[in-house]
């Protein structure tokens, strides 16, 4: 699966990169946009590799700038699919995690934006394909643990 930890390495200096990118000029949303996207890269790693904590705290800051940057621009369908779509993986980390409650209320705050999208754009086929995996993911959370057969 190729060299993770070189991987993690790179993505970590192109994130210091951004982020000073970033600080040197605070009013550019794509410059915080690139700060999310490498703090969501380096996440992914982080919990490829089974680093859970690390990864979810990447993940904390990633969804922070994310909801950031939607508030900002709330009629932006792109900056909203990007909330949409860290809320979704803050989520299935933490379901990983077993922090199922957490991972339930991030799946049911992604699950708003694409339903508020679709108010907007009934028709639109990605916003529905959005809504059915939130639905999907907040109804495989509410489904009771599977029982262990050596379990008594």
């Amino acid at each position: 699966m190729g060299n993770l930890p070189q991987a993690l390495t790179s993505y970590r200096a192109s994130l210091d990169i951004r982020n000073d990118l970033a600080k040197s000029d605070p009013d550019n949303v794509a410059a915080q946009r690139d700060v999310s996207v490498s703090l969501e890269a380096v996440g992914d790693l982080l919990g490829v590799q089974g680093n859970l904590p690390e990864a979810l705290k990447s993940y904390r800051a990633d969804l922070a700038i994310a909801e950031r940057i939607a508030k900002s621009d709330p009629g932006n369908v792109f900056w909203q699919r990007d909330l949409a779509v860290s809320y979704a993986k803050f989520g299935i980390l933490l379901q990983q995690d077993e922090q199922l409650s957490e991972a339930r209320d991030a799946f049911a705050s992604g699950r708003r934006i694409p339903a508020g999208l679709l108010e907007r754009f009934p028709d639109h086929s990605e916003w529905k394909k959005f809504l059915a995996w939130f639905d999907s993911a907040i109804a495989a959370l509410s489904q009771p643990a599977p029982q262990s057969p050596h379990r008594k």
